[in-house]
Parts: C-alpha cells; structure tokens; sequence
C-alpha cells in the first residue's frame, strides 16, 4: 500500500503518514501539557493544606513515610512531565510561538497554550 498523497497548499504535497506523525505530536503535547497542568495544580493544592503541614509533622514521627515516598514520587513524576512537555514543544515549535517560557506556559491552571491549528 503506497501512502496517499494530500494537498495543503498549491503546490505542496505532504505525505499523509507524516501528517498522521504531525497530528499525534500535537495531541501528545497537549495530553502532556494537561497533565502536567493538574499534577501542578495538585502539588500546589497540596503544598497550601493543612493536610500537608499534618503530614509532615506525622514524617517527623515517623508515621507517613510511605506518604512522603508517594509525594516525592509525585514530584519526580511532575519534573519529568515539565521536561517532556518543554521538549514537545520545541519539537513543534510552541515555545517559539509562546510569549512566556515552557514551564511557565505548563505550569499555568489554564493549561498554557491551547492554540486550535489542527487544519
């Protein structure tokens, strides 16, 4: 089966497949950058409760180790999520297009850029 050839402007051919590459690019960015966005929005959640300040008074006794590992685990999680999220959007080009940096852009409750470019 030969890839099936689509024309966007005149003149210009893309070969679908690439355009398909293209299309779940994005739609991984995005899927990133939300979760990214609520991870962010839970740590900062977290990070303003009380529950937390109850945590940590627990860890000093030694009752919530196991919650501090789920927690740094969290952390590391988000750290890895803002990396792939910044290296999406260089691949596709959202930090050029962006007026703030990546981890700002990702980290923002609004879910940073939601630009609609699909066609």
């Amino acid at each position: 089966m030969s890839p099936q050839m689509v024309d966007l402007e005149p003149g210009k051919e893309v070969d679908q497949l690439d355009r398909d590459r293209q299309h779940r690019k994005q739609t991984s960015a995005i899927a990133i950058q939300g979760a990214a966005a609520a991870l962010d929005d839970r740590m900062s959640d977290l990070r303003r409760s009380k529950n937390f300040n109850t945590m940590m008074k627990l860890t000093e006794e030694g009752c919530a180790e196991e919650d501090l590992e789920v927690l740094d685990g969290q952390l590391v999680m988000f750290d890895r999520l803002v990396q792939e999220v910044e290296r999406l959007e260089k691949l596709l080009g959202y930090d050029e297009k962006s007026t703030g940096d990546a981890s700002s852009s990702s980290s923002s409750s609004s879910g940073g850029n939601d630009d609609n470019d699909s066609d």
